[in-house]
């Protein structure tokens, strides 16, 4: 009898201790999301210490090592990503990733640069890239603002997807870079095709198509004229914006559609709407 009423109080004293406990991680998240903003690394540190999420985002769907990215702030960067921050992760809103918002910073831009941001932005670039960053999807970016050691560095690895060679081969050249112009070439660049553009018809066309989930959720996605379309039994026709080669958005940026890359055949794509994921898979003779 003793032990049973140890073992009730023992659970009521725990279920108690989670319920105290979940309503603050979304206000450690905010935290850490303003400790970031403001350049804050002690504060940072604090807060991950006690459990906020290094991958919380804001209502932008930005990241504490996105904002730390932009701000330039190499020591906030090394603190995320030694606590598991996905250095890939992008933004649904912009679709930026922590490389793309360290090469086009807007806080740059509007002169609002955090105290303790680095003096090269350069640093920070080959920084993101040495922790695994993904510069095919930025080759491009990185050339034509004058990141030439980095865009280095992202062919040198191997592996860049074909488009993103193509894209970054006229900004090559543009730039008056001859040996980089060589070295995308000999890794397999070729001057831009229409379906390189995010915003091409012919990238809509091969997306049109019906796909279903695992669940059996299904989607369609059609041309009309120059926009893509999403219909979904029950739902609102929804139309999708690209925001780049792998990623579309709605308007009110709650629905993403996610590929697995630019030149992978459409067959499989991601959706998320208002926060929730799914995979959905084409759906065989449904091509559109």
């Amino acid at each position: 009898m003793q032990a049973c009423r140890v073992w009730v109080v023992s659970t009521l004293l725990c279920s108690m201790f989670v319920a105290t406990l979940r309503p603050q991680t979304p206000r450690l998240d905010n935290q850490l999301l303003a400790a970031a903003q403001q350049g804050d690394v002690t504060m940072a540190g604090s807060l991950l210490a006690k459990g906020a999420s290094v991958d919380a985002q804001n209502e932008f769907g930005l990241t504490p090592l996105i904002i730390a990215a932009d701000k330039r702030n190499g020591d906030l960067i090394r603190l995320f990503v030694s606590h598991g921050a996905n250095v890939n992760l992008k933004d649904p809103t912009y679709g930026k990733t922590a490389l793309r918002a360290a090469i086009t910073s807007w806080a740059d831009l509007r002169g609002n640069l955090a105290p303790k941001a680095s003096a090269d932005r350069g640093e920070v670039i080959r920084l993101l890239l040495e922790k695994g960053a993904d510069g095919g999807e930025a080759l491009a970016e990185l050339v034509a603002n004058g990141y030439i050691d980095g865009a280095r560095m992202v062919i040198s690895r191997g592996g860049v997807d074909q488009t993103y060679l193509n894209q970054a081969l006229p900004a090559a050249r543009r730039a008056g870079q001859a040996e980089l112009t060589d070295l995308l070439i000999k890794a397999g660049a070729v001057e831009p095709r229409p379906e390189d553009n995010p915003r091409a018809v012919e990238r809509f066309a091969r997306l049109a198509g019906t796909y279903r989930s695992a669940s059996g959720q299904q989607l369609t996605l059609s041309l009309l004229e120059e926009d893509l379309m999403l219909d979904r039994p029950g739902r609102d026709r929804v139309f999708l914006l690209p925001l780049d080669l792998t990623t579309l958005r709605s308007r009110d940026r709650k629905v993403v559609i996610s590929l697995k890359g630019p030149s992978v055949p459409p067959s499989v794509l991601t959706l998320t709407d208002d926060g929730s994921s799914a995979l959905f898979t084409r759906v065989p003779g449904q091509e559109r």
